[in-house]
């Protein structure tokens, strides 16, 4: 009787342990599935996809999030997330009015001392033509007796000069002591150089009117 009850009894727990093991087996797969749910869910809400394609990818990576969602991005389904660059630097302001004025007038300084040879040769003649204007417009005159004797233009006296310096020199010195005077004159006369050869002219003339008188009077003396 003893024996029997015995048997009873491990009957029993083998039963009700059973019954425990199958509950905990049910839990723990209850458990799994709601799980996956939630990543289901979960990836759907970061990527917009359907449900269908949320539990496909994550079946198909091992339920595994991060590999899901690039999985879905190889697939087409998502976007891949653009790229942003990031910078420790302040943005830069915007450029006030004299600020933009100055940086323009860099950019035409540096273009402007960025010359080539053509631009200089261009220049070279532009500075012969104007000074080639300048002396058929500005003319050496010699006046006597507060009449005008010669109207030369500059360029004809500078090629004179070139030509043949000490006669030219000569000439104009026998014409002070013959009582003629030298200016320059012209429109383009307004430069304070051309001024004080005028002076340095003038003073010559009142010289040679010195000497020439002190000469006559010296002669008229010693005749007496």
């Amino acid at each position: 009787m003893i024996k029997n009850m015995q048997a009873d009894i491990m009957s029993g727990w083998k039963i009700e342990r059973n019954f425990r093991n199958s509950d905990t087996c049910g839990m723990e797969i209850n458990m799994d599935d709601m799980e996956r749910m939630d990543k289901v869910e979960k990836l759907r809400e970061k990527t917009g996809v359907t449900y269908e394609d949320a539990k496909a990818a994550l079946d198909a990576c091992g339920w595994d999030m991060l590999d899901a969602v690039v999985y879905l991005e190889k697939l087409g389904k998502v976007k891949a997330p653009e790229e942003t660059h990031y910078s420790t630097q302040a943005p830069n302001p915007p450029m006030t009015q004299y600020a933009q004025q100055y940086r323009d007038y860099q950019n035409t300084q540096s273009s402007a001392d960025k010359k080539t040879f053509s631009d200089y040769i261009n220049a070279f003649f532009r500075w012969c033509a104007d000074t080639l204007r300048k002396g058929n417009e500005n003319y050496l005159c010699a006046e006597k007796t507060g009449s005008q004797m010669i109207r030369l233009p500059i360029t004809v006296f500078v090629i004179l000069l070139v030509v043949g310096f000490w006669p030219v020199v000569i000439v104009m010195l026998i014409g002070l002591f013959m009582g003629f005077r030298y200016s320059i004159q012209g429109k383009d006369i307004k430069d304070s150089t051309v001024d004080s050869v005028n002076d340095f002219m003038d003073k010559a003339a009142d010289k040679a009117d010195d000497i020439r008188e002190d000469i006559f009077n010296g002669g008229n003396n010693s005749d007496r």
